[in-house]
């Protein structure tokens, strides 16, 4: 059967698979950077989480990672000792307490990014031009189908 020939959640299905496919050759190309880590899943989300929101107040932090308050203050306790995340007054109002990253947590997302980035950068090369002009098309579709969720979403 072709893919013109499939209804739309087969071929829903079907991207779903390929996903899945890419995922497991990706997870083998890990590098010392994330393998060395010494922090936890959800630290790690929380790191992202503050490098694209630049702070956060405990309360949306647990609502993102769908965890209990007390459970990101002590998840949050245990960043702040590694030196990643610092927590500071809001300059709105002084009661809110606002979580951002430190330095040291600036400069692991930016090289745990870059290592992700190098990553897929080796598995591209492999590509041809015209290869990579569908991919990039396909991906820019794909942004845009994320996007439209994104939106209905709010």
């Amino acid at each position: 059967m072709s893919n013109c020939e499939k209804t739309s959640e087969e071929l829903i299905e079907l991207v779903l698979d390929r996903f899945m496919a890419l995922a497991q050759p990706m997870r083998h190309l890990q590098t010392k950077d994330w393998l060395c880590t010494d922090l936890t899943m959800p630290q790690i989300k929380i790191l992202f989480l503050l490098w694209d929101q630049k702070s956060a107040r405990v309360g949306s932090l647990a609502g993102a990672l769908g965890v209990t308050q007390p459970t990101m203050t002590g998840i949050l306790d245990r960043l702040v000792e590694h030196g990643l995340v610092r927590r500071q007054e809001s300059p709105e109002d002084r009661r809110l307490v606002l979580n951002c990253l430190t330095e040291s947590g600036l400069e692991l997302a930016a090289r745990l990014r870059e290592t992700s980035r190098a990553r897929l950068v080796k598995v591209v090369r492999h590509l041809s031009p015209d290869d990579l002009a569908l991919v990039a098309e396909a991906l820019d579709k794909l942004r845009q189908a994320a996007d439209e969720e994104s939106r209905s979403q709010s």
